[in-house]
């Protein structure tokens, strides 16, 4: 499809996937409505309402802050000589 190709520039496959089902879902429950008279119950809602919890999960853009200071990793604010002893001391 020329519109997943030129939205995977923005968005990854799994965002995609999950935008998809969001749509034929809207889609197919607007057509259930008009077409077959099929009212939407009380567990359909909260079914769409976890579905809205989803696409939340899997659009926000997670960060993992460093309480540790300005490095990331194990001993990142530690000088390579202190992090090589401590890890030789532990050594049998």
């Amino acid at each position: 499809m020329p519109g997943n190709r030129i939205a995977y520039g923005v968005l990854n496959l799994t965002q995609l996937k999950i935008l998809q089902e969001v749509i034929t879902l809207v889609v197919f429950t607007i057509f259930a409505y008009f077409v077959f008279d099929q009212v939407p119950k009380w567990n359909h809602a909260i079914s769409y309402l976890l579905i809205v919890g989803a696409v939340y999960f899997a659009f926000k853009a997670w960060t993992q802050k460093d309480p540790g200071g300005s490095g990331s990793g194990f001993g990142a604010n530690r000088p390579a000589r202190e992090m090589h002893s401590a890890t030789c001391s532990r050594l049998p």
